[in-house]
């Protein structure tokens, strides 16, 4: 399959020969987009400077929000590697970057699933289950605690 065949040269002249050599790219969030004429232009200039890119919810600017029940854009993600570049690229086209995501945004989260994956049984459990059933056993035992001060024997 050559890459101007590829299903996914819709969204950049240059992701589909990065994707067909490397398919493990690291993408990352730049910018979201609320107009087509803004997402066309974007791509225009990401394409002018071979930036691999994608982008995602293209189609919900051609629909309109009112048929999709919100204002959801389209989402423009860059290769890592990419990203110092593209942020000058918006710059110059008068568009803020939406930053990087913090790294550590889930750091306690995760420490919560790293403390409770060896428990026996529910160390197996979804972490959402996980958190729902020791926050309820966290309330018994505390209606417990408060039960027995109130009325001792």
């Amino acid at each position: 399959m050559t890459p101007d065949r590829h299903p996914l040269a819709v969204t950049g002249c240059n992701l589909a020969s990065s994707f067909i050599t490397s398919p493990r790219l690291r993408y990352v969030r730049l910018t979201e987009v609320l107009q087509l004429q803004t997402l066309s232009l974007l791509k225009l200039s990401l394409d002018r400077e071979r930036i691999r890119y994608r982008v995602l919810f293209e189609y919900s600017l051609h629909v309109g929000s009112y048929l999709l029940g919100g204002s959801r854009g389209a989402i423009i993600e860059v290769v890592e590697s990419d990203y110092p570049q593209a942020v000058e690229i918006l710059a110059a086209e008068g568009i803020l970057a939406d930053g990087l995501a913090d790294p550590n945004a889930f750091g306690k989260l995760h420490e919560f699933d790293l403390l409770t994956e060896s428990l026996p049984v529910i160390g197996r459990w979804d972490i959402t289950w996980r958190l729902l059933f020791l926050a309820l056993l966290l309330a018994l035992s505390l209606s417990l605690v408060i039960f027995l001060t109130a009325f001792p024997s």
